[in-house]
């Protein structure tokens, strides 16, 4: 993100090898400093060192003296996954793993699907011309990063006050407002020629609103998987990110030339929408949790499973403490109508790109 800041904040002014030597200062920088920072208590833990644990915990607990009991437990949830098996195939076989793997490439899909990359990459571009000389596409997408720059560091301290998932649903449903309220002005957009400020608007509170998914699959990477299979969880969390951008940008341009730019906002806005329902009945909190009481209520919630056969309707907000056997079929439902209703509003009111076309094929 501070890449992509930088080149928006620069690109315009030098040329293209000037702002290739000032980027490649970025990764010194990080380099430099990064390598003052102590290696984690769990990669001391597997290699089976009392000192370096305890020495690099007090350091992460802000120099906390009595760190023995958290030691002691990082100590010993440690070797007892190092004596599991470790690679991809333990994601899939192992239960634990396999609801934490569904949990965080679910995160994954979600976030970049809501249309976040395609934002970046094509608002000063797509976003409609303004009268004022001093604000336009350019400036607007400009804000938008500084505005996502800014609400990184708010993003782990409102998760660590509000949870994981509360954060997660609040910040979905916004996304799903303001890509829907997107759409419905570029449907209307040629009968609002005094309110072409509107998508500035919801573009750049949705930038303000990314915070609550931002950051989310990385968080459940850490917190979610034991040390065996955590460097696989993280690559396959990447993969499902770079995916999610593939896809958006790919067909951002296309379902916009041949539909309208109305649609895939509404697109996006079902994304969102899906995002909010499966976060609320299938994400886990994990605020002040340790990792051994995460793994602790993942098999606690298989357990109860199998055991009991409880209505999704009696559930409410807690994800682990009663079984959630019929959610699939409600999730896919929900989201089915969803995106129905979506497509009835472009039949039913066809942008003026989808009139033109209609008229010269009849």
């Amino acid at each position: 993100m501070v890449g992509t800041l930088a080149i928006l904040l620069i690109g315009n002014h030098v040329s293209y090898n000037s702002l290739n030597i000032a980027l490649s200062i970025l990764p010194v920088i990080f380099f430099i400093l990064f390598s003052f920072v102590p290696e984690t208590p769990h990669f001391h833990a597997a290699k089976n060192n009392l000192k370096k644990t305890e020495k690099s915990l007090k350091w992460y607990r802000g120099n906390k003296k009595d760190v023995m009991e958290e030691m002691n437990s990082i100590m010993d949830k440690t070797q007892e996954d190092l004596k599991s098996k470790t690679g991809y195939l333990e994601l899939l076989t192992n239960k634990s793993n396999r609801r934490a793997f569904t949990l965080v490439m679910a995160a994954s899909l979600f976030q970049r699907l809501g249309g976040i990359t395609s934002m970046i990459t094509y608002s000063s571009t797509l976003l409609p011309k303004l009268d004022n000389a001093y604000f336009g596409p350019d400036q607007c997408i400009l804000v938008f990063m500084i505005i996502m720059f800014l609400s990184n560091f708010l993003q782990a301290p409102l998760m660590d006050i509000l949870g994981r998932k509360p954060l997660s649903c609040f910040s979905a449903a916004l996304g799903c407002l303001l890509t829907f309220s997107t759409g419905l002005f570029y449907l209307y957009q040629g009968e609002l020629p005094n309110f072409q400020y509107i998508p500035y608007i919801t573009t750049l509170l949705y930038a303000a609103s990314y915070y609550g998914i931002g950051c989310l699959p990385n968080i459940l990477v850490s917190e979610l998987f034991p040390i065996n299979v955590r460097c696989q969880a993280s690559s396959c969390a990447s993969v499902a990110l770079a995916f999610g951008s593939f896809i958006t940008t790919k067909f951002h341009i296309l379902i916009t030339k041949s539909l309208g730019q109305h649609v895939i906002f509404f697109i996006y806005s079902s994304v969102h929408f899906c995002s909010v329902v499966f976060n609320y009945f299938y994400l886990m909190e994990t605020k002040q949790k340790t990792l051994a009481e995460i793994q602790e209520s993942i098999m606690n919630s298989h357990k109860q499973l199998r055991r009991e056969k409880t209505s999704p309707f009696e559930c409410g907000f807690d994800p682990i403490s009663k079984p959630r056997i019929s959610y699939s079929l409600h999730f896919f439902s929900i989201a089915l109508i969803f995106l129905i209703f979506d497509i009835e509003i472009t039949l039913i009111f066809p942008s003026p790109l989808i009139k033109q076309k209609i008229i010269i094929v009849n």
